[in-house]
């Protein structure tokens, strides 16, 4: 209540009634993402201020394409390595606000790491062996430190060749028949959680031939 006074004299006295709004919050959490896939960061109010609403511009954006400021909920952007092969990432500065007051800006940071590609010349995933030789195949990817696995079929009959492995193939098939086998070793490569473009490395294995004599 608001009283008004002149030379000892006082006026009416008038009510003024001030409406203090609460200033939002916002939260969401870093990401790590595969190039080429969806952001999705979800974006809350933690103090659950009414009508709160969010914005968010790009601070810093190093070696990605697809990031853009917008508005919402969810950052849902579907981000890539510029160059393909290096990783990257995208810092992000939301924005909370409700009832026209913004609350303080929270950074979310997105990595974006490439898919590896198999490196080998396409001359070495086509190989033909004479039984009992030893294979001795190591897989190479951009970025360097991508990891392998791989899983194998034959066409034939084959023994010393495993089903599943990691890293170099070693194996030592052995062709007892007398036809050529085949074995496909279907490769994975993998970095940092992200899955590459499968490779077939194919083997044929020549049987040895065997000679008999008698008196």
């Amino acid at each position: 209540q608001i009283i008004a006074s002149a030379a000892g004299c006082s006026g009416a006295p008038f009510a003024v009634t001030a409406t203090v709004n609460p200033i939002p919050d916002a939260a969401a959490s870093d990401k790590s993402i595969c190039s080429g896939s969806n952001a999705s960061v979800a974006i809350t109010n933690p103090n659950s201020v009414a009508n709160t609403t969010f914005s968010w511009t790009t601070t810093t954006v190093s070696n990605i394409t697809g990031a853009a400021n917008g508005s919402g909920n969810t950052i849902s952007q579907v981000l890539n390595s510029a160059d393909g092969v290096s990783s990257g990432y995208v810092i992000y500065a939301v924005t909370p606000t409700a009832t026209g007051c913004p609350g303080t800006p929270i950074n979310v940071r997105v990595d974006v790491n490439p898919s590896p590609i198999i490196t080998n010349a396409p001359s070495t995933l086509i190989q033909e062996i004479c039984s009992g030789t030893t294979l001795g195949f190591t897989p190479t990817a951009t970025p360097v430190s991508a990891t392998f696995s791989w899983t194998s079929s034959v066409i034939g009959t084959l023994t010393g060749v495993s089903a599943s492995g990691s890293g170099a193939i070693n194996n030592t098939p052995v062709n007892s028949t007398n036809s050529p086998a085949v074995i496909i070793y279907n490769i994975i490569p993998t970095h940092a959680g992200c899955p590459g473009t499968p490779v077939n490395y194919v083997v044929t294995v020549r049987p040895r031939p065997t000679i008999a004599a008698s008196n």
